[in-house]
């Protein structure tokens, strides 16, 4: 048997679990079955819903119902219940002509019903006339198919028409901005965007569910998207639900996007365009015209430059051509239909000079002196083989005034020449995407569909990982990535009351990043990747780095990647009885998503003098001395003690890892679900709703992996320790995401025009894998060291190169095996680990303010529990129980300086980072939103939500910026209610609008003048959200004391550490988890001092100072200790920083070339505004330092001298992101027939 379907029934008790809720699923779906025709939609169909009646107002039953697709010529028939109420159930979407018939009355017919998914568009109560007469009745797009009568799902829906033409540039993702409830998470992004990613009712990013027809489009690595549709012509509608879902919806708590493509007809038609981009057309940067930001005035020449420090204004070279085209059809008509579509994108991007900002490594002279002076040095092949100018691509060269170091291989001696090194990499992103699609009324019973979709989207480099001077090192990868995604459905009419959908869905996703400077190394071929080597500052200067991945944003962590296999079975049914519709039905998939990637797996070497140490023998923990010719004076030992002199006599640390570089994640889930939609009444509908999720633990492989690994031949870990302490643990499977779904529509009779919904919903989130593969890259699964290289004892450096291959044979022998995993910080979940839970509540109003235009007001009440937060559960607080005698009060800490976890609450671990389920999220908003469809010839929606959320963490990465500045709470036995405060991804006022304008008055385009001023209009794009919290942070020791004499004492611990833990935060997060204190809210906002023992020092000037002339101060033990508490920093998210205000707009024209042919040309302008965003100021207490280095830069501490998210933008030397803070403009030609 399988592993997944182990896990679904690993023990008798476990089935009958599972087992006991499907039969109280099936036992409500008997019981409404049994009470005694209403409406129905699919995932991806609608429905149409009425009420037949003579001129009296009685209703007539027994009429006959007919539904004819105009565009597909499909008829379906229905007949009126007893009430005369009728329903089409499961209706594919488009514009359909519905016939009445009865004895003696005239026929109706009404043209044009709109069909739109999720939701049944009624004609309402439909007047026959007696006798013979017919009536007709045409329908334009209004609000019919706007307001749901039958349900309080919200959902947006934007038709064809819209997407097409709506300035995003293929970022269809974007478009969810228009929906109420739905705002950017900016720097809080750690999921997969199709364009922007985006919070939902307060959830985080990672918590929406990405569909195509239905079907899953899901990332389970990180979240998101896995195929990022662009075509905006092949989309049909693009849905957006935000609460209240339906029970055939699950699998996340914040939103279903939907992209429904479009499907043929019985009309040949299609497109072709071409869209181009050229930074010819764009603008400067705000920041390029402010002097803070190092820029010239506009207008300045070289000299100038030169003379005063700055930097000319440029707009680097951009181009971006996408083109490609639709077309669709019939096979055979009325019968079998096609669809197709193409989009191709090639963008390139010219790059700047990337220099090594003052890091020198060996340039063309002083390769030629190592390799004269030291042939067939190992050292000396490595720099040959893989330093900077190895890598050609991006011409890279060495520049600036050289100069010398002295270097030594312990017995030659050589004065070798160095400089700085620069490489020109021009970036370029490409993109194909293949859409097919079939369509088969295969009998008027049964329909058949088929979809095909394939994207190849690499990025060459990967520039946004990147520093400049890892590109000019040639330390770069580029990005792989290919989708392809298979969908099909076989619907089936048993009888008019009971209809059912079989769905099969299969996606495969490769994405990696490789290749780069090194192409041949892959995820699939790890054996010619290059160590990472390090030499320290030479001469002097920066970091000297080199080496595949040698950067400092990605150090070591290259290649990596992952596949995403998963196969989806679905089935939905519709059964009608009486006042009651039933859907019910259940979806099984199976995930197999290995990833791929270790870090340090081909090494890292650090030949900085003094950091390798023995790690055995009389001499354990001392720095490895360099070996100098025996006629070397003192001054010559110091000039030739750098990291060239360690990498030539091979001494210097080495970092490797060993253990499984790919981990093959896999997953069976299972759902069902039942919902009934109850017709209490002709106006008030009922939704009784129950949904079941199971989601396997994949988290289980790690376990199975590690026991697999310590009981084969070769254990990493001491076999006389249990196995319970050298493995991952097994953790038990989750058997309680029961979710109800209750929900209602009442039309009163005082106001036919409105519509009052209610709902209340319970929905999950499934785990990411990005959680379990924190856990995989460390102990018990990884057995990773470091350990002193001495070059003799200890020959770390093999002469074969140093690769993945060769060290990985050399050196694995080097690190120890045999110990203790939990001597090293490791990382787990809790063995209760369980799917996060949200309730949401709804009360709202639709109203049809007029015949084309419906407004809704909304309350939308969220709350989430369970939900994943990152924890200290081994925190170091001997020093905090040494100060603070009564915290923690009950709970001891281990003494035993030998064990693991001295000074820790379990003396057998070290420190441990868990992601457990104690976050939560409480919010509150009132969401109003206006849709029109072709109301004085406007169409879209605007949205408009004024809410609040808190929780007490916003993710579980740091960002270091906005939203979740750090994941982790100071206090560790005080997570929950400490840290309580307003979430990242809450912003008090948030709009978005989109609204498009077809100019009325030469529509036809008749005549010479018409063909001039007919055919124009305008489609408008705005999203503003207010600024986004963050929360100031400081590092591990101050800054301050790498500045001679600022500090009196700069190694007084209780001056220079505060009481968090600095091991844990050392090993997880990279910043202190204590928060600066609040000192003074009336001193200069960046002002800031530091307490060393009575009294205050300015942070910038080393002036003491009055403590209230502070308004930040770092958080050092010493004024922890003052105010008698060992946590006093300041509160979560407290300050907010720029909003985000962006408009991006279409004007077009159409010209009809004849009938059935038409020709449009549009200019998009994106962020048509110039307005610059500049994301939170710098976070970082530590900053304000800067003054006093004497360098000349200012206290840049909360301010914005650096630009942050303004380097993805083109004029800023980065990605190209529309709307990043410059104005860039897109020219557009189509045709159409």
């Amino acid at each position: 048997m399988s592993r997944f379907l182990s896990e679904v029934i690993v023990t008798a008790s476990a089935h009958l679990r599972i087992r006991s809720v499907l039969v109280a699923l099936f036992a409500l779906v008997g019981l409404l079955l049994g009470t005694s025709s209403v409406w129905a939609q699919g995932i991806i169909t609608g429905g149409i819903t009425g009420t037949i009646i003579d001129p009296t107002g009685a209703v007539i039953p027994g009429a006959t119902i007919s539904a004819t697709n105009e565009r597909t010529g499909a008829v379906l028939r229905t007949t009126a219940n007893g009430d005369g109420t009728f329903q089409f159930s499961d209706v594919p979407l488009g514009p359909y002509s519905v016939s009445i018939e009865a004895p003696g009355f005239g026929a109706g017919h009404v043209s044009h019903v709109q069909v739109v998914a999720g939701n049944a568009t009624s004609l309402g109560r439909h007047a026959l006339t007696p006798g013979a007469s017919a009536q007709t009745v045409e329908v334009e797009g209004g609000a019919a198919e706007l307001i749901n009568t039958e349900s309080s799902q919200g959902e947006v829906v934007i038709d064809a028409e819209q997407v097409a033409s709506i300035p995003v540039n293929g970022a269809m993702d974007n478009i969810t901005l228009v929906s109420p409830g739905v705002v950017m998470t900016h720097a809080d992004n750690f999921s997969n965007t199709n364009g922007a990613n985006y919070s939902v009712n307060g959830e985080r990013g990672r918590s929406n569910n990405s569909e195509i027809d239905g079907q899953s489009n899901n990332d389970s690595m990180i979240g998101g998207p896995s195929f990022f549709f662009s075509n905006q012509d092949a989309v049909q509608e693009l849905q957006v639900i935000t609460t209240d879902f339906g029970a055939q919806y699950g699998r996340n708590m914040g939103s279903v996007v939907n992209y429904i493509t479009k499907s043929g007809t019985n009309a040949f038609h299609g497109s072709g365009f071409e869209s181009y981009t050229g930074s010819f057309l764009s603008s400067l940067l705000s920041a390029q015209k402010d002097p803070q930001y190092g820029f010239c005035p506009s207008g300045s020449d070289a000299t100038f430059a030169a003379a005063n420090g700055c930097t000319l204004i440029t707009v680097p070279r951009f181009v971006q051509n996408n083109y490609g085209g639709t077309f669709g059809g019939p096979i055979l008509k009325d019968k079998l239909f096609f669809f197709g579509s193409t989009f191709w994108t090639r963008e390139y991007q010219a790059g700047s000079v990337n220099t090594s900002g003052g890091a020198v490594l060996p340039d063309a002279n002083g390769m030629a002196t190592l390799e004269a002076a030291f042939p067939n040095n190992p050292g000396v092949t490595q720099l040959k083989s893989f330093g900077p100018t190895a890598f050609k691509q991006g011409n890279p060269a060495f520049f600036g005034t050289p100069s010398f170091v002295q270097v030594t291989d312990g017995t030659t001696t050589a004065n070798v020449e160095v400089s700085q090194y620069k490489r020109n990499l021009n970036a370029a992103v490409f993109d194909q995407e293949q859409l097919g699609r079939l369509d088969y009324q295969l009998t008027p019973k049964d329909r058949l569909y088929l979809r095909y979709d394939y994207q190849d989207n690499p990025y060459e480099p990967a520039f946004y990982l990147y520093t400049a001077a890892g590109i000019a090192s040639g330390g770069y990868q580029d990005v792989s990535a290919k989708t392809h995604q298979v969908g099909g459905d076989w619907s089936r009419t048993f009888t008019t009351s009971l209809v059912n959908q079989l769905r099969y869905g299969f996606q495969q996703s490769d994405l990696a990043f490789q290749g780069g400077a090194i192409p041949n190394c892959t995820i699939s071929n790890f054996a010619p990747c290059s160590s990472v080597v390090g030499l320290g500052p030479l001469g002097g200067g920066a970091n000297s780095n080199f080496g595949y991945g040698s950067n400092p944003v990605t150090n070591g962590g290259f290649p990596q990647g992952r596949f995403l296999k998963m196969n989806q079975v679905q089935d939905n049914a519709s059964w009608t009885r009486g006042r009651h519709t039933v859907l019910f039905g259940g979806e099984f998939d199976h995930q197999n998503s290995p990833a791929g990637g270790l870090p340090n797996l081909e090494g890292t070497f650090n030949f900085s003098p003094g950091v390798a140490t023995y790690s055995s023998g009389p001499n354990a923990g001392q720095p490895i001395p360099l070996r100098f010719p025996g006629t070397y004076t003192p001054d010559q030992m110091q000039a030739a003690t750098n990291g060239l002199t360690g990498m030539l006599e091979g001494v210097g640390e080495l970092t490797l890892s060993q253990g499984n570089p790919t981990v093959p994640f896999k997953e069976g889930d299972l759902s069902f679900y039942v919902q009934d939609n109850w017709k209490v009444r002709p106006n008030f509908t009922l939704n009784l709703g129950l949904r079941y999720e199971y989601f396997g633990q994949s988290v289980n492989l790690l376990h199975d992996e590690s026991v697999k690994q310590q009981t084969s031949p070769h254990p990493f870990w001491s076999t006389s320790l249990p196995l319970s302490a050298t493995t991952f643990p097994h953790i038990d499977p989750n058997y309680r995401n029961v979710e109800p779904r209750v929900g209602m529509a009442y039309t009163p009779d005082f106001a036919r025009k409105a519509v009052v919904h209610a709902g209340f919903a319970i929905n999950v989130d499934p785990a990411f894998y990005n959680i379990f593969l924190n856990a995989a890259q460390s102990a018990p699964l990884v057995n990773a060291g470091n350990f002193g290289c001495d070059g003799v004892s200890i020959n770390c450096t093999p002469s074969g190169g140093w690769t993945f291959a060769t060290i990985q044979a050399a050196d694995t022998q080097f690190i120890p095996t045999g110990g203790d995993p939990r001597l090293n910080p490791i990382s787990l979940v809790p063995k209760t680990f369980k799917n996060p839970m949200a309730e949401t509540y709804t009360l709202g109003v639709q109203y049809e303010v007029f015949p084309a235009a419906v407004a809704e007001v909304r309350y939308v009440g969220h709350h989430t529990f369970g939900q994943f937060q990152s924890l200290n559960t081994n925190p170091d607080l001997l020093s905090v129980q040494t100060a603070f005698p009564g915290y923690g009060a009950g709970m001891s800490v281990c003494k035993d300086p030998n064990a693991n976890g001295y000074g820790r609450p379990n003396c057998a671990y070290n420190a441990v980072n868990t992601v457990g389920n104690t976050a939560f999220l409480i919010y509150n908003g009132m969401q109003a939103s206006l849709t029109m469809r072709n109301f004085h010839h406007f169409t879209g929606t605007a949205s408009y939500t004024y809410s609040r959320a808190i929780d007490n963490v916003s993710e579980i990465f740091s960002t270091g910026g906005g939203g979740t500045t750090s994941a982790y709470a100071p206090d560790p036995l005080s997570t929950n209610a400490a840290e309580r405060g307003v979430s990242g991804n809450s912003y008090p006022n948030v709009w978005g609008i989109q609204m498009a304008y077809n100019e009325p008055w030469f529509s036809s385009q008749h005549g010479l003048l018409g063909r001039a001023l007919g055919g124009y209009f305008l489609n408008a794009f705005y999203q503003y959200n207010g600024g986004q919290p963050f929360t100031p942070f400081q590092g591990l020791i101050p800054a301050a004391v790498n500045v001679p004499g600022l500090l009196p004492d700069p190694n007084d611990p209780l001056a220079t550490t505060s009481f968090c833990d600095f091991g844990f935060s050392l090993s997880f997060l990279g910043i202190n988890q204590c928060r600066p204190i609040l000192a003074n809210p009336k001193a200069p906002y960046n002002s800031v001092g530091i307490n060393v023992g009575g009294s205050y020092l300015n942070y910038s000037t080393g002036a003491t100072q009055s403590r209230d002339s502070f308004r930040w101060l770092w958080n050092n033990k010493y004024e922890a200790i003052a105010l008698g508490k060992p946590f006093p920093g300041v509160g979560r998210n407290t300050l907010r920083g720029d909003s985000f205000n962006n408009v991006d707009l279409t004007l077009g024209k159409n010209f009809k070339v004849t009938e059935h042919v038409n020709m449009l040309l549009q200019v998009s302008a994106f962020d048509i505004l110039n307005r610059a965003y500049y994301g939170t100021p710098d976070a970082n207490i530590d900053d304000s330092v800067l003054p006093a280095f004497g360098a000349g830069i200012p206290n840049i501490f909360l301010t914005n001298y650096f630009t942050g998210g303004n380097q993805g933008s083109v004029a800023a030397n980065g990605a190209y992101f529309q709307g990043s803070g410059n104005r860039n403009v897109q020219l557009t030609g189509k045709i159409t027939f």
